[in-house]
């Protein structure tokens, strides 16, 4: 059975074809070139399951994820799906994004931060703190999305919102967000 076909096994519930393909594959550059090709596939399960791999095999160590950075960032350009955005901002959020990506992510996530998913708005706004982390003159404009996002209705991203003031003091010392 071939990549693709693996990937549309999954369910979008139990990740547990999803844990014996990932076993199965070597954690090689090959196999994280072929993810991320087929993480751009037609079909959303086999989009949200490439990208739930990535996300495992990131969160183990695995060195040519990390440094995918950057096509991660043009994954989430074209990403329609929210389990794929999801799992794309979770990625980023644990990587220094690459300068020469910045620009991109600044005109991208501003309009995540409207997403109807509740996660999807919270990681985004991770991310946003993460790019005005490496970005001084986006900090005031990212302040004022962080108050905005502390009146959201989704409990999920007001926690997120504290976990930023937490991991990034110059949101706090700014004096402009509650503690």
């Amino acid at each position: 059975m071939n990549l693709i076909e693996s990937l549309r096994q999954f369910d979008g519930r139990r990740t547990s074809d999803l844990e014996r393909l990932s076993a199965s594959m070597p954690r090689s550059a090959d196999s994280v070139a072929r993810l991320l090709a087929v993480a751009e596939h037609d079909d959303t399960t086999v989009q949200v399951g490439a990208t739930w791999i990535l996300k495992r095999w990131l969160e183990e160590g695995v060195p040519h994820v990390e440094r995918s950075a950057v096509h991660l960032v043009q994954l989430l350009t074209h990403a329609t799906y929210w389990q794929v955005r999801l799992h794309l901002l979770q990625m980023l959020a644990s990587l220094r994004a690459p300068v020469k990506s910045l620009s991109v992510l600044t005109k991208v996530l501003p309009g995540l931060l409207m997403d109807e998913n509740k996660f999807v708005r919270a990681w985004a706004l991770a991310a946003l703190a993460d790019v005005a982390d490496q970005t001084e003159a986006l900090r005031q404009d990212v302040i004022s999305m962080i108050q905005n996002a502390e009146n959201d209705d989704a409990a999920s991203v007001r926690a997120r919102v504290r976990q930023i003031q937490k991991r990034h003091k110059w949101v706090t010392q700014a004096g402009r967000t509650k503690q």
